[in-house]
């Protein structure tokens, strides 16, 4: 229920990340440790899986399980977690199998409650935010050919 959620989430110690951690994740995804760094998506959407955990672990949601994970989290990014429950499927049931596209889209699943729980600073007025489904073409999600040129086709 929501409101054992949101009791349960109260009692949570979730924290800012300092600046210097949200560098050092924003590297590991530009280093190709983490989500959309893989030319094989299946070990790309592995690694989004890992370090979207470790995110969610380093701001304070605790990582007893998938479920108690996406129950804690969705108190916050309640709009996220659908894409995370739906990408964490295609992880666990069909990874091997999945198709390409399917594959692919997880890993935006993934990004979307990555930048999320990320908690970027807020954006300047006269900087245009960037949507989760926009990424320069050398950044995350690199292994699945989606570029915000191609989006709506």
């Amino acid at each position: 229920m929501l409101s054992e959620r949101v009791e349960r989430r109260r009692e949570l110690p979730i924290r800012e990340l300092e600046p210097a951690a949200r560098q050092r994740l924003r590297a590991a995804v530009a280093r190709g440790a983490g989500p959309g760094s893989s030319t094989i998506p299946g070990a790309a959407v592995v690694a989004a899986d890992e370090l979207t955990t470790r995110l969610m672990r380093d701001r304070g949601y605790p990582a007893e399980s998938f479920e108690q994970q996406a129950a804690d989290v969705s108190v916050d990014h309640a709009g996220a977690v659908p894409g995370y429950i739906r990408a964490h499927q295609v992880l666990v049931s069909a990874r091997d199998q999945a198709a390409t596209d399917d594959l692919r889209e997880a890993m935006v699943q993934y990004r979307v409650l990555f930048e999320q729980v990320l908690g970027e600073p807020p954006v300047a007025a006269t900087e245009r935010p960037v949507a989760a489904t926009e990424q320069p073409a050398d950044e995350w999600p690199a292994d699945t050919g989606r570029r915000p040129a191609q989006e709506g086709r």
